[in-house]
């Protein structure tokens, strides 16, 4: 059910795209976006990070497809979402990297204990 949340405003992107053109569904994923955000919000008091990269990097590409009227914003997006995560990893990974580590052997570790295995 969770996987089918987080695709939705990409079926509704296809769906839109299908029968009303390109630019309808690029407001059409912008608004269910930023639905889904407002939704999950509401729903769990938190927001996933993904779900805000998405939204933001939507919102910026989205808008400048509609102001512009050029498609290849819009286009882009995907790979922008790639860019910002590999940017994200590699920060964490240079400024945190021995965090990693130390919460891996705490996971270790607090599942031997709670299974009794040495």
């Amino acid at each position: 059910m969770k996987m089918l949340f987080d695709f939705f405003p990409i079926i509704l992107f296809f769906v839109a795209y299908k029968f009303f053109g390109i630019y309808i569904a690029t407001a059409v994923a912008m608004a269910t976006s930023a639905l889904q955000v407002i939704y999950y919000w509401f729903r769990h008091h938190r927001v996933e990070a993904m779900h805000i990269i998405t939204l933001i990097t939507l919102l910026l590409l989205g808008s400048a497809t509609l102001i512009l009227h050029n498609i290849l914003f819009i286009k882009w997006k995907p790979t922008a979402i790639y860019w910002v995560l590999l940017w994200f990893s590699w920060v964490r990974n240079f400024l945190a990297p021995k965090l990693c580590c130390k919460l891996c052997w705490a996971a270790k570790l607090n599942y031997q204990i709670l299974s009794g295995s040495d």
